[in-house]
């Protein structure tokens, strides 16, 4: 039987060049795929990012590269398994298992991408933020990403290993007893470790308030807060580097937590002016409840107290108690300024005057025995 030449050459050419065929149809999957997913992601990022969808858009922007590496890696993977199949009695003998790298390919690549997407995560909501003008705390973003990104990379790291079949168990062992030591050498190292931890957990303070200590000399701004230490700015700009741990010993006083600033002030009327105290003590305190600076919540210690309390030395004192709106610095200034300025108007309205120290003195004329008055003042050096 006659066999035609024409069918049968092209058959055993293809058979004989099959493994090329295979590569060749592999590699043109990858170059597909990976242009396919290029241009949905392309197309998917627009719209999220015109409608401020931050998960969709960190999703979307943090799986494009490992993704794309991904898709590289397996096919190179597949076209070197042709190889294998086609040349296993030649060079390229081996016992390692591409099959093994894929698997670990794609964990990393599953890492790589909720570490980006968590980046990506914080990057768009600080700029959401930032643009609409929204008030947040850059020290709980800042924590919430680096815990967020050490759970991504320990589990990712756990998987490898598991994949690898190492014993995990024995090797947790072993960094157990190691653990024991470090933490022995390093106790304070990790008390800092624990103490910023706990401050981020509790929040007493967040960058940008004003605090102080009672236990320790410590007033200033806070700058940053890391995993070690808190950066303070001190009021006269030096900084103050303090450690977590020193935290879980003293109390923080924080100022910018405030809902109102105290004024707490007395003022003296001359003992000549005591018939207008009554009147004068009355007009302040209707000043101070109708002040638009003040707080004159009627509840607790927030009542308004102006009252006549005690016979100084050189003056009869008002004590004027109150609390302002205001809780910043500057605003609290110049209220209390007001306060005070319409309160020597008061004075002055009822014919009376500001008490300034004065001292009496009696002298005995000798040959009357009568005793004479003399008033010194004492802001008078010649007194």
């Amino acid at each position: 039987m006659d066999v035609d030449i024409t069918t049968v050459l092209p058959f055993e050419i293809a058979v004989q060049y099959l493994w090329l065929i295979q590569i060749a149809i592999v590699i043109f999957l990858t170059v597909a795929v990976n242009f396919a997913q290029i241009y949905i992601l392309r197309r998917l990022h627009k719209p999220l990012i015109s409608a401020k969808r931050i998960w969709h858009q960190a999703i979307v922007e943090g799986i494009s590269r490992p993704l794309t590496v991904l898709i590289w890696v397996l096919g190179t993977t597949f076209c070197i398994d042709i190889l294998y199949v086609k040349f296993a009695s030649g060079f390229y003998e081996t016992d390692f298992s591409l099959s093994l790298v894929r698997t670990i390919a794609i964990v990393v690549a599953v890492t790589w991408f909720a570490y980006r997407t968590v980046k990506v995560y914080k990057r768009e909501f600080v700029k959401v933020k930032t643009d609409a003008g929204i008030s947040y705390d850059a020290s709980l973003v800042d924590i919430t990403f680096k815990i967020s990104v050490i759970t991504v990379i320990v589990l990712g790291v756990l998987a490898v290993l598991q994949t690898l079949n190492v014993k995990i168990a024995g090797l947790l062992a072993f960094g157990g007893v190691g653990g024991i030591a470090v933490a022995f050498a390093a106790k304070d190292l990790i008390a800092s470790y624990f103490g910023g931890l706990m401050l981020h957990l509790d929040r007493p303070f967040s960058v940008g308030d004003n605090v102080s200590s009672f236990d320790m000399e410590m007033k200033g701004t806070i700058e940053h807060i890391g995993w070690r230490q808190v950066t303070i700015r001190r009021f006269d700009t030096r900084l103050l580097y303090v450690p977590n741990s020193a935290f879980s010993t003293i109390s923080v006083l924080n100022r910018r937590r405030k809902t109102n600033r105290l004024i707490d002030e007395f003022v003296g009327i001359r003992y000549d002016d005591a018939k207008q105290i009554t009147p004068i003590v009355d007009e302040i305190r209707e000043m101070i409840l109708n002040h638009k600076g003040l707080d004159n919540v009627r509840m607790g210690n927030r009542w308004p107290a102006v009252h006549f309390v005690r016979f100084a030395p050189s003056s009869l004192d008002i004590r004027i108690y109150c609390y302002t709106k205001d809780t910043t610095w500057n605003g609290w200034l110049a209220t209390k300024e007001d306060v005070l300025i319409k309160t020597m108007d008061i004075i002055v309205a009822n014919n009376a005057e500001v008490a300034f120290p004065t001292s009496t003195i009696r002298l005995f004329d000798q040959t009357n025995k009568v005793p004479e008055l003399r008033t010194f003042d004492h802001k008078d050096e010649s007194g």
